[in-house]
């Protein structure tokens, strides 16, 4: 399928998809989605994401996040499903600051991501996704992500360890540079750095028991 992006908008591309997914026999559905095949999935995502108004660097940080949970979670689960899923998800994990609200762009994005009926596994993947549950209670909006359901550990460490390995303009880095880089660019009082050190040592211990070899080599130190 080949959808025309300068005229293509969120509920064609969804409304387009969604006849599609829902005719497939068989499959595992999530909220009307099909959540196995990247067609569905994936490949939406990426429809999406070309469909928003973000900035090229944001765009192009989106995109290697979700290669980047594509290929991490192989490492820990042998699931071309949750495979597809975590792509997806690390795709539209920052699309919140395209559909801005509350000021939080990982609530601003889920709700997003449901109101045009996505599946609630991505929805919530998007939601908690890297230091979001730090950054709610820092602003006040921990009632709000309540409205999404916590994901698996596992899942959030994929897409936390794709988001802090992949650089502002979709390069790779450590996760030592991405700390110093978003340091840099923020003042001390900001809550996303009181966000971010809050969540610092939640991110080292699931690095660690997700990511050993990586974790014991020096990739992730």
């Amino acid at each position: 399928m080949v959808l025309g992006m300068e005229t293509t908008t969120t509920a064609s591309v969804t409304g387009t998809l969604m006849r599609e997914v829902t005719e497939c026999p068989g499959c595992d559905l999530d909220h009307g989605w099909c959540v196995r095949h990247p067609f569905s999935v994936d490949n939406l995502a990426h429809e999406l994401l070309n469909a928003a108004e973000l900035t090229p660097e944001r765009r192009l940080h989106s995109i290697m996040v979700g290669r980047r949970a594509r290929a991490l979670s192989h490492e820990i689960a042998d699931s071309p499903h949750a495979a597809d899923l975590l792509a997806a998800a690390g795709t539209l994990h920052d699309i919140g600051y395209a559909y801005p609200d509350t000021g939080h762009h990982a609530i601003d994005g889920a709700r997003w991501a449901r109101r045009n009926g996505l599946p609630e596994q991505l929805v919530s993947l998007v939601a908690h996704h890297s230091t979001s549950p730090q950054e709610a209670d820092v602003l006040g909006l921990s009632a709000e992500l309540r409205e999404f359901d916590r994901v698996q550990d596992w899942k959030h460490a994929v897409i936390w360890a794709a988001d802090f390995t992949t650089g502002p303009d979709g390069s790779p880095v450590s996760p030592r540079d991405r700390l110093a880089g978003i340091r840099g660019r923020y003042p001390d009082d900001s809550p996303v750095l009181r966000a971010l050190d809050a969540a610092e040592p939640r991110m080292w211990a699931l690095f660690a028991r997700f990511f050993p070899a990586r974790f014991a080599t020096g990739w992730l130190t």
